[in-house]
């Protein structure tokens, strides 16, 4: 018997939209594009996974699962100059991926909220394209110099594996699940097998080697996002018209439409983040003396950035960039109810009559819209009037014990503020929209003195630094 090779082929499925993103497309580069951000294809242009992608996720699900040593030792790692180490390469290689059916997609809009107004931070409007849930993928793995214990605990370790891949992964994109897996080997001692070996490669070797799936009813059932860490759910009641736009541009005389998914009205994650990471801001800010909400250094984050993460971040020492992935998962939710339409018509400052559309030139352009100015535009909107919705937050667990219990208590003060009309979600909260109601702070929270008490510890603590400091 000679040398023997193994291989694996994963049928991966997104539970939730997500994907890798290729390289920002400048906004007007292409007149019959919307998309900022696009999804990494492969030549034939079919939503693609990076094989580093892959790779990296199940190193880090291999240390979690089992240690340090044993993701060394399946994935290699470079010289270790203080142990005087060699490196080593990685006994795992992915060859590649594959979207079953090419793979469908979906686009996103996105807007970032100003941790300082809580309002929409100016030119950050951003369309992405995702696959969509349901999108499989068939990813093909090598593994060389494996014993028979080594390629049970493999099969073991790819079956329990639950990654969440690509950007967005904290507002509810990325999470898949793994149907299937199969194994197949080679023992190159075997002309047939060597001859197979040298004749092919990549994914075509894996399929003629390992044959049919043999799926497991019990991961095809099975959904991660049902089983979190800790969840918090709050049952919102809306009280005042909500409207969170598409980001689409509507034609003349259509009203400004709701973001939906598989045609349901739906509250984004993305837009739950973002007001509750505003408003735990501003809490921050009118309790601390120096009136700021972050105080981060390079080795120690604040609970604001541990909790909600942040991007593109420069170094001090080496001024590269960084960023980092906050503990914490939002989820879509949708909402209960059929959405109706609201028509706004703009008010004449002057007059205090109903403002006229005016054109900036001459009566020939007065036809074309593109020369219509924005003020004076009679408008429309679809808004939710009533109906539910539930948020919805996976704890994916704090390196800090201390920030979690400050997080719990910042977010039981936001639902207070939000109950008191101070937070809204959506467009037209000077106007009365967007209000909600949370009515089991009391059950799926902390108490409301407790969480009060967390905070003066907080301020307290922090002071006695200060004066340390000074001292």
């Amino acid at each position: 018997m000679g040398r023997q090779v193994d291989f694996f082929k994963v049928r991966l499925e997104f539970v939730e939209s997500g994907g890798v993103l290729a390289e920002q497309i400048p906004v007007g580069a292409e007149p019959e594009s919307t998309l900022q951000l696009c999804l990494e294809t492969d030549f034939t242009k079919r939503a693609h996974l990076p094989p580093t992608t892959v790779a990296g996720s199940l190193r880090a699900h291999v240390a979690a699962q089992r240690d340090a040593s044993e993701a060394r030792r399946y994935f290699g790692h470079a010289p270790d100059a203080e142990d005087d180490e060699r490196a080593v390469s990685s006994m795992i290689a992915v060859l590649g991926t594959r979207a079953c059916d090419g793979g469908q997609k979906e686009e996103r809009s996105r807007t970032a909220i100003s941790a300082h107004t809580g309002a929409p931070t100016p030119g950050s409007l951003r369309r992405a394209e995702l696959a969509t849930a349901g999108t499989a993928w068939d990813i093909s793995f090598r593994c060389d110099r494996a014993t028979r214990d080594d390629i049970d605990d493999l099969t073991s370790l790819l079956r329990s594996w639950r990654p969440i891949i690509g950007r967005g992964a904290t507002v509810g994109h990325g999470q898949a699940k793994v149907l299937a897996v199969a194994h197949g080997r080679l023992d190159l001692g075997n002309p047939a097998d060597l001859l197979s070996y040298l004749n092919s490669g990549g994914p075509i070797l894996v399929d003629d080697v390992v044959g049919a799936y043999d799926f497991d009813p019990q991961n095809e059932g099975s959904d991660p996002t049902d089983d979190p860490a800790e969840l918090y759910e709050l049952v919102c009641e809306i009280v005042g018209p909500i409207h969170v736009g598409d980001g689409s541009r509507t034609p003349r005389g259509e009203p400004s439409r709701i973001v939906r998914v598989d045609g349901k009205p739906i509250m984004l994650a993305s837009s739950v983040k973002g007001v509750l990471r505003s408003r735990m801001s501003y809490i921050l800010r009118s309790v601390r003396k120096d009136g700021e909400w972050c105080s981060c250094t390079e080795d120690d984050y604040c609970v604001i950035c541990h909790a909600f993460g942040f991007t593109d971040r420069q170094s001090r020492a080496s001024r590269a960039r960084y960023s980092y992935r906050g503990r914490l998962r939002f989820f879509d939710s949708p909402i209960d109810g059929e959405p109706s339409v609201r028509i706004n018509s703009p008010i004449d400052r002057f007059t205090g009559g109903a403002a006229h559309q005016t054109w900036p030139g001459g009566s020939d352009q007065a036809g074309d819209h593109r020369f219509w100015s924005r003020s004076g535009l009679l408008h429309s909107l679809e808004v939710m009037e009533t109906g539910r919705f539930r948020i919805r937050i996976d704890d994916l667990g704090f390196d800090d014990q201390h920030h979690g219990d400050v997080f719990k208590a910042l977010l039981r003060l936001t639902v207070e503020d939000i109950n008191d009309g101070h937070v809204t979600f959506g467009r037209g909260g000077t106007r009365g929209f967007g209000r909600v109601n949370i009515g089991n702070a009391d059950d799926a929270l902390v108490p409301l003195s407790e969480a009060q008490a967390t905070l003066r510890t907080l301020i307290d603590q922090e002071d006695r630094t200060r004066d340390d400091t000074l001292a």
